[in-house]
């Protein structure tokens, strides 16, 4: 009765690594370091594993809701700290973000298709947190109505992203196939992520301003010209740098998830047909009592007999004696083949019984 009370206690100490990123996110958003916020999504990665053996659902999903608001707000801090008072604009044309918002979206597609969709969605709906954790938010309080809309299109990515690899939770999954849902993926969501910088730029960079009095805009057309020009913010530049990333660690994270939980742990996934509940098989574990016999070769006391009886065979003179000891050979060895099969000193045997059979009939003609 107590074990399994310790085992539960024990299960719920994994809530307390997710408890954590955040604060450490709070730590790196005073003392940015680009490295470390690799470091941080990679604990991301490595924590969802010991996610899934929380006991109740209800913990699992806030330990996603956490983890989500942990990640995306690591993509922030990283457009954040690509934004310079000369060019903020060169915070979308920058490698480094993009890819730490790669790597936050392959987390999250990972959930969907290894966890629950529910709980992949749970996570991508953070999205949004982006938007406070790049400071865009802090210069953009003056639109209401932008801010909300850019809200959705922050977390629309991610979760446009989850949904198209919903279906994609089955162990035949091939990694091609997952590369072409990455790119539809891609295609997708690419016009979302334009317009989120469109709108960044022309609106919130202070390239177009709202004139609440008359309520009118106001278009400041050669600064956006110059803008467009001079930072080269075109749109085959911004779909590469968005393209690039996200097609090398989507198809990555399951090849790295496949390499370390299936191949090395030995875990093994099964599907309910009904429910569509993803179960985990962990690799049996053998007590040290048939590690030992597994180490034994079955074989091996009848191999040394037989060594230790060739000289005795070698003087028996009457045939019916050579013939008796030979037979008792070989039926113990039929009845260590019929439950053992073949092994390394089992052949070792039959070699020996063969080599001794053949001087028999030299000797008895």
């Amino acid at each position: 009765m107590i074990k399994p009370s310790i085992t539960k206690i024990s299960n719920k100490y994994f809530f307390i690594p997710v408890v954590v990123l955040p604060c450490v996110c709070a730590l790196l958003s005073k003392y940015y370091n680009p490295v470390a916020l690799i470091i941080m999504l990679f604990g991301i990665a490595i924590t969802i594993p010991f996610v899934r053996q929380l006991p109740h659902n209800l913990l699992k999903t806030l330990s996603y809701l956490i983890l989500g608001v942990s990640a995306y707000t690591l993509v922030g801090l990283a457009y954040r700290g690509s934004y310079t008072t000369d060019h903020p604009e060169y915070m979308f044309i920058e490698f480094f973000p993009v890819l730490i918002f790669a790597i936050a979206n392959a987390i999250a597609i990972l959930i969907t298709t290894e966890d629950k969709d529910t709980r992949g969605y749970t996570f991508a709906g953070m999205g949004c947190t982006v938007l406070f954790s790049s400071g865009l938010f802090g210069m953009g309080k003056q639109y209401g109505t932008l801010l909300l809309v850019m809200f959705v299109l922050w977390s629309g990515i991610p979760l446009i992203l989850c949904r198209i690899f919903s279906k994609q939770i089955f162990p035949t999954t091939t990694i091609f196939r997952r590369i072409g849902r990455s790119v539809f993926g891609l295609l997708a969501t690419f016009p979302i992520y334009l317009i989120i910088v469109l709108l960044s730029v022309f609106f919130i960079i202070n390239q177009l301003s709202v004139s609440p009095e008359t309520a009118s805009l106001s278009i400041d057309f050669s600064g956006i010209m110059e803008s467009l020009q001079g930072s080269n913010l075109v749109i085959l530049g911004v779909l590469w740098y968005y393209f690039l990333p996200h097609l090398i660690f989507i198809p990555g994270a399951y090849m790295a998830y496949q390499l370390i939980f299936y191949d090395a742990l030995g875990y093994e996934k099964h599907i309910e047909r009904k429910t569509k509940e993803i179960i985990y098989t962990p690799p049996e574990k053998k007590s040290k009592k048939e590690k030992m016999e597994e180490e034994v070769d079955p074989y091996q006391g009848l191999f040394d007999e037989l060594k230790n009886q060739t000289t005795a065979f070698k003087n028996i003179t009457n045939r019916v004696g050579a013939y008796q000891l030979m037979q008792r050979f070989k039926n113990e060895y039929d009845t260590l083949h019929a439950k053992h099969g073949d092994t390394a000193t089992g052949d070792k045997v039959k070699d020996t019984l063969r080599s001794i059979e053949e001087k028999f009939r030299a000797q008895f003609k």
